[in-house]
């Protein structure tokens, strides 16, 4: 391993451990307050459309935030018409 990212994992909050089990699988633990097991097994693996929503979730999480940073960016500035 010479720290090449492989692959990184979204999370609908902050990430605070994350750990190995024996068989390679990688647990995560986050503020939301769920423990989450990844693996790239497909008999352990949650179903397609448990992934599928899991994207969807973050998709919209993601798109939340980025509007409400460009709402803050805008903060303070005033906008005149023509």
């Amino acid at each position: 391993a010479d720290g090449t990212c492989l692959q990184t994992i979204a999370h609908p909050s902050c990430v605070w451990t994350v750990a190995f089990t024996p068989n390679g699988d990688l647990v995560s633990g986050a503020g939301d307050a769920v423990v989450r097991v990844w693996s790239n097994q497909g008999e352990r693996q949650a179903p397609q459309e448990l992934r599928a929503a899991y994207t969807e979730n973050i998709e919209r999480l993601a798109a939340e935030r980025a509007a409400s940073a460009s709402e803050s960016a805008l903060d303070g500035i005033k906008m005149e018409g023509p």
